[in-house]
């Protein structure tokens, strides 16, 4: 999926900011949410956040089915920049 020259970075940030975002997020949510008396809208959020996993599972393209590197026009074939 992504260039090899960018490969760890294209996957690792990624996993890092979800990671992050969801994982250091969900203790003050659901403290948050235990002092205001909604117990039950931390079961809601939690499932929400399985869909959209699902949705992101159902959806993305598997990659090894449709590759776009190859076919990607290589840098010979790519229209050259004009300078300004």
């Amino acid at each position: 999926m992504f260039p090899t020259k960018v490969r760890a970075l294209g996957v690792g940030l990624p996993h890092a900011l979800v990671t992050a975002t969801f994982g250091g997020l969900t203790e003050p949510i659901a403290l948050a949410l235990k002092e205001g008396g909604h117990e039950v809208v931390f079961f809601w959020y939690v499932t929400a956040c399985v869909a959209l996993t699902f949705l992101a599972t159902v959806f993305v393209r598997e990659p090894s089915r449709t590759s776009l590197l190859e076919t990607a026009p290589s840098l010979d074939q790519r229209p050259a920049a004009h300078k300004i």
